[in-house]
């Protein structure tokens, strides 16, 4: 793909790297987003929310207060 190739190419990395790098953001919003849309439902608390997240729950909170 091109737009890895520039990332790359600007970053100084090979394409191996900035995959996993990729990956390792993509993997890391997606927790995010999954563990607000389980509060929304009502499904956890803003404990298992942190917890699903990977944050800890004191930088949940602040950006929890953005998502809605």
């Amino acid at each position: 793909m091109r737009e890895i190739q520039d990332i790359a190419e600007r970053d100084g990395l090979n394409k191996a790297t900035v995959v996993r790098l990729l990956l390792k953001l993509g993997i890391s919003e997606w927790r995010k987003k999954t563990a607000l849309e389980l509060l929304r439902e009502g499904k956890v608390t803003f404990t298992k929310v942190a917890e699903i997240a990977k944050i800890p729950l004191g930088v949940f909170r602040p950006c929890e207060a953005t998502q809605r």
